[in-house]
Formats: structure tokens, C-alpha cells, sequence
């Protein structure tokens, strides 16, 4: 708050501002004040003082005035000043440790992603492993035929191929940011995960093949928007792109 306050340009201008106004109004009430003195020569030299008195307050608030002026609207044109101040304290505030209960949040919420992964990753094997056993009856079947052997194998690798093609691609995309989720909390902590899903298939900014994985928020109108994403590529690995 305090650190705020110090960086606050417009408040530091306000006060020196209303410091004026304040000398201003001193020197009417003295003034009139020794313009009611009875004897002239009294009156004369109170009335010398308190003008002097005020020039010279006047003077000095007018010099910090200009100074804060300088300080806030010119130098940070040139890098320094004002600017310099207010990013030194938000670079500060950002490096705050986070508290136990931030820490204790943050534990649940990879766990809950780890579970997840884990069972997706789950249903992906079940999946493949039923396809192997398909595969292997059509291989048991065609070699009951000498005749048909060499198309009942045509057959078998062309269900072996399409057996591997059902995992959706999409699904290992999902599944491979949820387990880079797992590992890397702090990459999204800031925001409410409502769930993972792909948006596109697409390239990277730098032209490489990859999916879109975002990490969606449902919004209070029923939309989700994805908030943050993701790469994913086809040898595995995962980028995060914002």
C-alpha cells in the first residue's frame, strides 16, 4: 500500500497542488491579519514579513512542483524516473513467495491432474490391447486355408494397422498436455482449468505440424474459452504457446 501511494504520480502532483493552495490561503489570513495592526510601522513590518515569508514558501513548493512534474512526465521518456519506479515495484510484488495455503492449492490440483492422466492413459492401453487380441483371432482364422494364407494375412496387417489408427491422435494430444499439466502446475495456476480439449490441427509459430490443445474455462454464460495453450507434436513433446 505504502509502496503504491510513494509511486502514485497524480497523488504526488495532488499534494504538492493542494501545499500550494494551502500557502496561498496562509498568506490571505496573515495578510489580512497584519493589515488590521494598529500602528503603521508595525503594520508596515509585519506586512513586509509575512509577504517575504510567502514568497519564499511559494517559491520552494513551486521548485518541488516543477521537480515531480519533471520527475513523472519527462524523464520517463528517457528511461528513467517514474516508469523506472513503478517496474521495479511490480517486479517485486510478482517475486512474492506464494503462501502455504497457495502451496497446498496448487499440490491438490496436480494430484487431481496426475488422476486424470493416469486414467486416460489407462483406457488408451485397454484400447490397444483389445486391438492386438482382435488382430491375433483374424490371424488364427486365416491360417486355417493354405489357399487364402497369403490374403487372410493381407487382412491381419491391414487390422493390425487400423487396430493402432483407432487411438485418436486427438486423445494422445489430450492425454500428453494433462500429464505436462501434471508436472508443470505453475504454468497455469493463475486461472480456472475447466477441462482440456484440441482446437485445431494447425502448425507452431515457427511452421511445425502440431495440434492445439486448450485449456478451457466455462464462462458464466455457458461458453468456454480457452484460456491457456498448448502443442503438441508428433513425436510426443508438448510446448506451451500462451
Amino acid at each position: 500500500m505504502g509502496a503504491s501511494l510513494l509511486h502514485n504520480m497524480l497523488l504526488r502532483e495532488l499534494v504538492l497542488v493542494a501545499l500550494l493552495v494551502i500557502v496561498l490561503i496562509s498568506f490571505y489570513i496573515r495578510f489580512r491579519a497584519a493589515g488590521k495592526k494598529e500602528y503603521v510601522r508595525t503594520r508596515e513590518r509585519r506586512l513586509a514579513q509575512v509577504v517575504s515569508s510567502a514568497r519564499k514558501q511559494i517559491i520552494v513548493v513551486l521548485v518541488l512542483l516543477a521537480a515531480v512534474l519533471v520527475y513523472d512526465r519527462v524523464l520517463p521518456h528517457f528511461g528513467i524516473g517514474a516508469q523506472a519506479a513503478q517496474t521495479a515495484t511490480s517486479s517485486s510484488t510478482a517475486t512474492k513467495k506464494p503462501t502455504k495455503k497457495e502451496q497446498s492449492s496448487r499440490l491438490k490440483k496436480a494430484q487431481s491432474v496426475s488422476k486424470q492422466a493416469k486414467s486416460l492413459s489407462q483406457s488408451i492401453s485397454k484400447s490397444s490391447s483389445v486391438a492386438a487380441k482382435a488382430s491375433a483371432a483374424s490371424a488364427s482364422k486365416a491360417s486355417s486355408s493354405a489357399e487364402a494364407s497369403s490374403a487372410s494375412a493381407a487382412k491381419a496387417s491391414s487390422a493390425s494397422s487400423r487396430s493402432q489408427a483407432t487411438v485418436d491422435p486427438k486423445v494422445k494430444a489430450v492425454a500428453a498436455v494433462r500429464a505436462h499439466m501434471a508436472q508443470n502446475p505453475s504454468e497455469y495456476d493463475d486461472t480456472r482449468i475447466d477441462g482440456v480439449s484440441v482446437i485445431d490441427y494447425t502448425t507452431d509459430y515457427t511452421g511445425v505440424p502440431a495440434y492445439e490443445v486448450g485449456l478451457d474455462q466455462t464462462q458464466a454464460d455457458g461458453t468456454t474459452v480457452a484460456v491457456h495453450m498448448y502443442f503438441y507434436y508428433g513425436d510426443g513433446s508438448v510446448a506451451k504457446a500462451y
